[in-house]
């Protein structure tokens, strides 16, 4: 589907096409090291539940420029180095249990029993749509928003 005067087609093919891994949960390190911050992709910052990782990528964005700006206001480089750190405190929990999820899910036998018994209960499902696309208002929202706010509090705990 390409046009022919990019010369990209199967005559000019080194091997199979193939699609790379999201890097998820934070799972790329260093994600500070002297003058350099990672954000986005870069950083692993993509919902391991999902695949999403638009608003990671600005939310990273924003840590890094408050950062980098806390840095250069107060002539103190290595505020910088922090970042990781403020990564795991603001994601952390959400992606570690969204790890676990994507693991237990990952299952043949466990996804097909949940998709028959979990799937056509509307409470179950509201649930975990709103848990994967980590739309919570925590502590302050619904019985849902309480139940996935502990769930959080317990990962970071262990």
């Amino acid at each position: 589907m390409l046009p022919p005067e990019w010369g990209i087609g199967e005559e000019t093919a080194e091997g199979r096409v193939l699609s790379g891994p999201l890097p998820m949960g934070l799972n790329r390190t260093p994600q500070a090291v002297p003058g350099l911050l990672l954000v986005g992709d870069a950083a692993g910052a993509v919902n391991p539940f999902n695949g999403e990782g638009i608003a990671y990528a600005i939310e990273t964005g924003e840590i890094a420029a408050e950062l980098v700006h806390e840095a250069l206001i107060t002539d103190r480089p290595a505020v910088t180095m922090q970042y990781p750190r403020v990564l795991e405190d603001t994601y952390g929990a959400y992606f570690m249990v969204g790890r676990w999820f994507a693991s237990v899910i990952g299952k043949p036998a466990i996804m097909g029993r949940a998709t028959n018994a979990l799937l056509p209960r509307r409470g179950i499902m509201s649930f975990a749509l709103r848990a994967m696309a980590n739309l919570s208002d925590g502590r302050d929202g619904d019985l849902q928003d309480r139940m996935l706010d502990l769930a959080l509090r317990l990962a970071k705990a262990a």
